[in-house]
Protein backbone atom coordinates (compact mmCIF):
# COMPACT_ATOMS: atom_id res chain seq x y z
CA UNK A 1 0.00 0.00 0.00
CA UNK A 2 1.33 3.40 -0.97
CA UNK A 3 1.28 6.15 1.62
CA UNK A 4 -0.31 9.37 0.38
CA UNK A 5 1.54 12.65 0.76
CA UNK A 6 -1.12 13.89 3.19
CA UNK A 7 -0.71 10.86 5.46
CA UNK A 8 3.07 11.10 5.25
CA UNK A 9 2.93 14.79 6.18
CA UNK A 10 0.73 13.97 9.19
CA UNK A 11 3.16 11.20 10.27
CA UNK A 12 6.19 13.51 9.96
CA UNK A 13 4.42 16.26 11.91
CA UNK A 14 3.61 13.78 14.68
CA UNK A 15 7.19 12.48 14.77
CA UNK A 16 8.71 15.95 15.00
CA UNK A 17 6.27 17.66 17.36
CA UNK A 18 7.93 20.92 16.29
CA UNK A 19 5.28 23.46 15.27
CA UNK A 20 7.93 25.99 14.18
CA UNK A 21 9.18 23.64 11.44
CA UNK A 22 7.41 23.75 8.10
CA UNK A 23 6.74 20.42 6.40
CA UNK A 24 5.76 19.89 2.78
CA UNK A 25 5.54 16.52 1.03
CA UNK A 26 5.57 15.67 -2.67
CA UNK A 27 5.79 12.07 -3.91
CA UNK A 28 7.50 10.92 -0.72
CA UNK A 29 10.07 13.73 -0.65
CA UNK A 30 9.74 15.78 2.52
CA UNK A 31 10.83 19.41 2.53
CA UNK A 32 11.51 20.84 5.97
CA UNK A 33 11.98 24.54 6.62
CA UNK A 34 12.23 26.97 9.49
CA UNK A 35 14.80 28.43 11.85
CA UNK A 36 16.89 26.68 14.49
CA UNK A 37 19.82 27.86 16.59
CA UNK A 38 22.37 25.08 15.96
CA UNK A 39 23.61 22.58 13.43
CA UNK A 40 22.92 19.73 15.83
CA UNK A 41 19.26 20.79 16.10
CA UNK A 42 18.98 20.95 12.29
CA UNK A 43 20.61 17.52 11.94
CA UNK A 44 18.41 15.95 14.65
CA UNK A 45 15.26 17.15 12.86
CA UNK A 46 16.54 15.76 9.55
CA UNK A 47 17.30 12.37 11.13
CA UNK A 48 13.85 12.27 12.76
CA UNK A 49 12.21 12.87 9.39
CA UNK A 50 14.31 10.19 7.70
CA UNK A 51 13.19 7.69 10.36
CA UNK A 52 9.50 8.07 9.45
CA UNK A 53 8.30 5.11 7.36
CA UNK A 54 7.47 6.16 3.81
CA UNK A 55 9.94 9.07 3.61
CA UNK A 56 12.00 8.65 0.45
CA UNK A 57 14.13 11.80 0.52
CA UNK A 58 14.52 14.97 2.58
CA UNK A 59 15.13 18.49 1.31
CA UNK A 60 16.49 20.27 4.37
CA UNK A 61 15.89 24.00 3.98
CA UNK A 62 16.16 24.74 7.69
CA UNK A 63 18.28 27.79 8.43
CA UNK A 64 20.56 28.16 11.42
CA UNK A 65 20.28 31.52 13.14
CA UNK A 66 21.32 32.44 16.61
CA UNK A 67 18.98 34.65 18.60
CA UNK A 68 20.19 38.23 18.25
CA UNK A 69 21.35 38.47 21.86
CA UNK A 70 23.21 35.14 21.69
CA UNK A 71 25.07 35.68 18.39
CA UNK A 72 28.76 34.92 18.83
CA UNK A 73 31.69 36.45 16.97
CA UNK A 74 34.02 34.26 14.91
CA UNK A 75 36.69 34.82 17.59
CA UNK A 76 34.35 33.52 20.31
CA UNK A 77 33.38 30.58 18.12
CA UNK A 78 37.00 29.69 17.36
CA UNK A 79 37.79 29.69 21.08
CA UNK A 80 34.74 27.56 21.86
CA UNK A 81 35.62 25.07 19.11
CA UNK A 82 39.19 24.92 20.44
CA UNK A 83 37.85 24.03 23.91
CA UNK A 84 35.50 21.43 22.44
CA UNK A 85 38.28 19.78 20.45
CA UNK A 86 40.90 19.52 23.19
CA UNK A 87 43.44 18.25 20.63
CA UNK A 88 46.36 20.51 19.77
CA UNK A 89 46.95 18.70 16.45
CA UNK A 90 43.72 20.14 15.09
CA UNK A 91 43.49 23.66 13.75
CA UNK A 92 40.23 25.52 13.29
CA UNK A 93 39.42 28.49 11.11
CA UNK A 94 36.03 30.17 11.60
CA UNK A 95 34.58 32.46 8.94
CA UNK A 96 31.06 33.83 9.33
CA UNK A 97 30.14 30.98 11.69
CA UNK A 98 31.50 28.24 9.43
CA UNK A 99 34.28 26.18 11.06
CA UNK A 100 36.94 24.45 8.97
CA UNK A 101 39.02 21.80 10.73
CA UNK A 102 42.48 20.86 9.50
CA UNK A 103 45.40 18.84 10.78
CA UNK A 104 46.33 15.21 11.25
CA UNK A 105 44.69 12.68 13.58
CA UNK A 106 45.32 8.98 14.13
CA UNK A 107 42.00 7.42 13.12
CA UNK A 108 38.80 8.02 11.18
CA UNK A 109 36.92 7.80 14.48
CA UNK A 110 38.97 10.73 15.86
CA UNK A 111 38.32 12.65 12.65
CA UNK A 112 34.56 12.17 12.95
CA UNK A 113 34.55 12.85 16.70
CA UNK A 114 36.30 16.18 16.14
CA UNK A 115 33.72 17.24 13.55
CA UNK A 116 30.92 16.16 15.87
CA UNK A 117 32.38 18.16 18.75
CA UNK A 118 32.67 21.28 16.57
CA UNK A 119 29.07 20.88 15.36
CA UNK A 120 27.84 20.88 18.96
CA UNK A 121 29.26 24.36 19.63
CA UNK A 122 26.34 26.81 19.76
CA UNK A 123 26.61 29.33 16.93
CA UNK A 124 28.60 27.14 14.53
CA UNK A 125 26.57 27.11 11.32
CA UNK A 126 28.45 24.31 9.55
CA UNK A 127 31.69 22.32 9.78
CA UNK A 128 34.06 21.51 6.93
CA UNK A 129 36.13 18.51 8.02
CA UNK A 130 39.48 18.70 6.25
CA UNK A 131 41.25 16.54 8.85
CA UNK A 132 43.55 13.85 7.50
CA UNK A 133 44.27 10.50 9.15
CA UNK A 134 47.51 8.54 9.38
CA UNK A 135 47.54 5.74 6.86
CA UNK A 136 48.64 2.46 8.38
Amino acid sequence: MTITDAILQRDVMAALDAPAIGIAVHLGTVTISGLVSSWSEKHAIEQSVLAVPGVRDVANEIEIRMPWDAKRSDTELASAVRCALADERIQCVVDDGAATLSGLVETEAQREAAAGAARQVPGVRCVENDLATHRR
